[in-house]
């Protein structure tokens, strides 16, 4: 769990704190991170903490 200060500290070096839109996992990355999807589905970005994430989420939306 990242304290108020560690969140000051990771947004003067650039990163910002996310969670995986497919597993829910905690990570931080930095806003040319590569993966994320612009979606009507959640009206904003979906964050992804890995290519294997994104991929899962494509192959379901495209099963649907």
């Amino acid at each position: 769990m990242l304290t108020e200060q560690d969140r000051k500290n990771l947004k003067t070096i650039g990163l910002h704190e996310h969670v995986c839109y497919t597993c829910g996992k905690t990570f931080e990355c930095r806003s040319e991170y590569a993966y994320k999807k612009y979606t009507n589905r959640t009206q904003g970005t979906e964050y992804y903490c890995s290519y294997t994430c994104m991929r899962k989420t494509e192959k379901n939306d495209a099963l649907v």
